[in-house]
């Protein structure tokens, strides 16, 4: 029983399938050590900055560390011929993808918010300028 276990949880990959799995490897390990990179750079800045760097650069981390482990699973699949391997990359992978959707949903209403802050105040920012003196009217 324990061997027909064994060849459920094992699969075949082609030549094709291998190189687009090691494709997928290789460029998720550098994006993840490159997110975690950043990550740990943002949540630095924390010294410069304020608390909400340093809870972007965690949640950078995190996105980060999914990914890792995310490729190493796929690695892993390869080299074994594991389907649990395969899912539990997937599953890390559904993981990745959505904290990096939820960070680029709330980057967007963060973006809109001040683009309509801005709107609203053009006006007292154009005459905080045109106070200034200078003239920026330019003569041909």
């Amino acid at each position: 029983m324990p061997e027909d276990k064994n060849k459920e949880n094992n699969f075949k990959l082609s030549a094709q399938d291998k190189l687009s799995v090691d494709s997928l490897y290789k460029w998720s390990k550098f994006v993840s050590i490159s997110t975690i990179t950043f990550g740990s750079i943002t949540s630095l800045s924390i010294f410069f900055l304020a608390i909400p760097t340093a809870i972007i650069g965690i949640v950078t981390i995190v996105m980060g560390v999914k990914l890792n482990i995310a490729s190493n699973h796929l690695r892993y699949a390869m080299q074994v011929n594991s389907k649990e391997s395969v899912f539990i990359a997937a599953d890390h992978l559904r993981q990745y993808f959505t904290f990096n959707g939820i960070v680029i949903i709330i980057s967007m209403i963060f973006f809109i918010i001040i683009a309509i802050i801005v709107s609203l105040f053009a006006g007292a920012i154009i005459e905080i300028f045109n106070q200034s003196g200078f003239d920026y009217t330019i003569s041909i």
